[in-house]
């Protein structure tokens, strides 16, 4: 197993995700991930206007992948990232883990389109 890309789209169109170093798998107890772990954004109409945010280190909560939800980062009671188990409903907001701003349009959003790769090195 090695690093996965997630990529989706919101209802406004803007692409938003993260990557993680290593496999994605459900620990509904612990974080997990390590300092090459990001959250990233670009607007619809500039797809090669990606802002990337990486590990602060202000904190240790990356990734938690449960049976109900996804999540990266953490931080003032907000996810980086948010989806639901059915990946369709999200939410975004600024966390101290990767101190971004809000990777998707509006807050609360629908999923319109994922992808996810896992890659084997």
């Amino acid at each position: 197993q090695g690093p996965t890309f997630l990529a989706l789209a919101d209802g406004e169109g803007r692409l938003l995700g993260a990557i993680v170093s290593g496999d994605v798998h459900v620990d509904a107890v612990h974080y997990y991930g390590n300092g090459s772990t990001f959250v990233w954004s670009c607007p619809a109409a500039d797809p090669w206007a990606v802002q990337a945010y990486h590990a602060t280190g202000a904190n240790t909560y990356l990734v938690l992948t449960t049976p109900t939800f996804m999540a990266f980062g953490r931080g003032e009671g907000r996810f980086g990232l948010w989806l639901d188990a059915e990946l369709y409903n999200g939410h975004s907001g600024p966390c101290q883990t990767f101190n971004n701003k809000q990777l998707s349009t509006q807050a609360e959003f629908v999923c319109e389109r994922l992808e996810v790769w896992s890659f084997q090195i």
